[in-house]
């Protein structure tokens, strides 16, 4: 995690306004110190990435949710849902995929697994209109192409 503040003489000034920025394998997200993860709550995240990546998915979810519980994050959510999907959670998995897109609705990645997740609730009329906001935002982002084709032949 690289953080940026405004400093003087090697001390951090609470007066003058800080800049955050966290560098992961998606896009730089921007924002005040105060939404940016915390250190530990991304230590936590980082460690629970390395873990999913081994399969250890019981341990994983506990790295998520601890940095979930000091910092809610839509990426973080979708984590948990993986790994609740791994052990076979379902209604878990639905709890945080839903929690994420309510996190960052204009997240694609979010907003196509929710959607997903409509679809296979059967509520294809939401998750129509999620498809489409998605579409609206990046009419070529594969995943969202490929529900909506899905929704169009459902019948």
């Amino acid at each position: 995690m690289l953080v940026a503040c405004r400093q003087e003489e090697g001390r951090e000034d609470p007066a003058l306004p800080r800049l955050v920025w966290i560098v992961t394998a998606g896009p730089i997200c921007w924002g005040s110190k105060e939404l940016a993860l915390s250190d530990s709550s991304y230590a936590k995240y980082v460690e629970g990435r390395t873990l999913l990546a081994s399969n250890e998915h019981e341990a994983a979810l506990l790295c998520f949710l601890a940095s979930h519980g000091e910092s809610p994050h839509f990426k973080t959510a979708l984590s948990i849902a993986d790994c609740y999907e791994h052990i076979g959670e379902r209604l878990e998995v639905e709890a945080y995929v839903k929690q994420a897109y309510r996190l960052h609705p204009n997240s694609n990645e979010a907003a196509t697994r929710y959607a997903h997740w409509l679809f296979a609730s059967r509520d294809y009329v939401q998750c129509t209109e999620v498809i489409e906001s998605v579409l609206a935002r990046s009419p070529d982002y594969g995943p969202a192409q490929v529900l909506r084709a899905s929704l169009t032949t459902k019948d």
